[in-house]
């Protein structure tokens, strides 16, 4: 028993520093650094505050009008559709096609920090909005319709009455999309320019082209300790309310609001596909990146199928070790670390010939996705099953059955939808393998090329089989879970 108990804490050690690898890689290289440039650094720095600073609070305002817009579509249309998918659209697909239909969209695109916060804003609308929506639903309950019965005016239920219930879930709201945005890698890289460098494009620039390694390591130490430092902010909520699951009241629900982000939403869909259409039309010039294009559809299956392996197999040593002791909370309190770092921590070991390159992405990838992937249901449900667990082991079963008699069957269907996730959004990454590839071996990087010289066309076709080549991979793992339930149910 006492050496199974040693095997388990040494696993959680191992996969701990397997998350913690990119802060360990940059304290091993870390230096001062002899060319520090004050003015660079500041304005960088700048820029990343101002940046999500504005994202967040666009992000955060389009949400509260869209959440009125959601509770009078729910009111009025949830038996027959679920608007919710529809508006998290741009929240769950890859940043590179967000970025296509933005900019097919609006012409010329304001490249630098304002084309940066139109991004951010656009693809956090509806991630705020289902968020305070719920929030809205839990808290305030029947106080708008009392209010509505008492004569109250809109103006004075928001400001009396709503307000001083959800100040703090709409700050918490503001303050993850800030630090989401105060470390954006993917989006500046393509539209922030040269007016729109945040600290991540300029420990890229550093690193890759100007090979000033020390002075990289200390801008990625200092960006670590301020997202440290960020996650740190604590916004206790509210408590709650009785709960009125069907908001009536004029005072929650917003016809215009619903109608504006739905057309808005639309008219990005079909900029989008009017981009397509348009690569379609030029066709016949494809054949001059037929090769590059060859090779980037099979470098693009291989990091999505190896990525959302590694999600199954680090899901499944999570399931394996979890419990509710020093792990469970570790794994709750992580942060993710900043695209550059896991870049820059993937670069600097081992080899980079062509098989190690792949294999750095998708350990970076995963790295990246695993965490997020936990916080987004899976460590919860993983809290839910203890008790099978507990009785399991109270009958005298070892931890090797309980894993594969209890714990596996109730979750192999959750890791298989979240690898197949994993696995969609992996194949339109183009930020940490920006960091890591010299060469463009993914669609995603031939995409974002095509993008950076403004050649949308081209850029919107190649990543519209991106999406088909996603799909494509979801649907694989979705074909494999359910050869594994007719298994596990024979």
């Amino acid at each position: 028993m006492q050496n199974k108990n040693n095997l388990k804490t040494f696993s959680q050690g191992l996969l701990t520093l397997f998350l913690l690898c990119p802060f360990l890689v940059l304290f091993v290289h870390f230096q001062m650094s002899t060319r520090w440039d004050w003015n660079e650094f500041w304005w960088a720095l700048k820029n990343s505050i101002w940046q999500g600073l504005w994202s967040a609070l666009l992000s955060t305002a389009g949400g509260l009008a869209l959440a009125s817009g959601l509770i009078f579509c729910e009111n009025r249309f949830s038996r027959w559709v679920n608007f919710n998918i529809f508006f998290l659209l741009p929240n769950f697909l890859p940043n590179l096609f967000i970025l296509i239909g933005l900019m097919s969209l609006i012409d010329p695109f304001p490249m630098g920090s304002i084309g940066v916060v139109i991004v951010h804003a656009f693809i956090n609308f509806g991630l705020c909005g289902v968020i305070l929506k719920e929030v809205i639903k839990t808290k305030l309950s029947k106080l708008s319709d009392v209010a509505f019965i008492l004569g109250a005016g809109r103006w004075h239920f928001y400001t009396r009455v709503l307000w001083p219930l959800i100040r703090k879930d709409i700050l918490q709201v503001f303050f993850l999309v800030f630090v989401t945005a105060f470390s954006s890698f993917a989006i500046p890289l393509v539209v922030g320019g040269g007016k729109g460098i945040n600290l991540e494009i300029l420990i890229f620039e550093k690193m890759k082209i100007y090979n000033d390694w020390s002075t990289a390591v200390v801008i990625s130490g200092v960006q670590s300790l301020l997202l440290f430092a960020f996650s740190l902010a604590n916004f206790n909520a509210n408590t709650v309310v009785e709960v009125n699951p069907h908001l009536q009241s004029r005072f929650l629900e917003s016809r215009l609001s619903f109608y504006v982000f739905t057309f808005l939403y639309l008219v990005f869909f079909y900029s989008y596909f009017s981009g397509v259409w348009e690569g379609i039309s030029s066709w016949s010039d494809f054949g001059l990146y037929s090769e590059e294009i060859v090779s980037g559809i099979f470098g693009t299956l291989a990091i999505s199928i190896g990525v959302g392996c590694a999600i199954f197999a680090l899901l499944m040593v999570i399931t394996r070790l979890h419990q509710t002791n020093w792990f469970h909370r570790f794994l709750n309190g992580y942060i993710a670390p900043s695209t550059a770092l896991v870049g820059f921590a993937f670069l600097v070991v081992g080899p980079n010939s062509s098989v190690f390159v792949l294999l750095k992405i998708v350990l970076g990838l995963a790295l990246s996705y695993v965490i997020y992937l936990y916080k987004m249901g899976y460590g919860n449900y993983l809290i839910e099953l203890g008790r099978y667990k507990e009785k399991a082991g109270l009958l005298g079963a070892s931890e090797s059955l309980i894993f594969w008699r209890v714990l596996f069957p109730l979750t192999y269907k959750r890791m298989f939808l979240y690898s197949g996730i994993a696995a969609f959004w992996a194949t339109g990454d183009y930020g940490i393998s920006k960091m890591i590839a010299n060469r463009d071996i993914s669609l995603a990087l031939l995409s974002e090329t095509f993008l950076s010289h403004y050649r949308i066309g081209f850029s919107s076709l190649l990543s519209f089989v991106l999406l088909l080549l996603g799909l494509l991979v979801f649907l694989a793992f979705r074909g494999v879970q359910i050869v594994v339930s007719r298994k596990i149910n024979y």
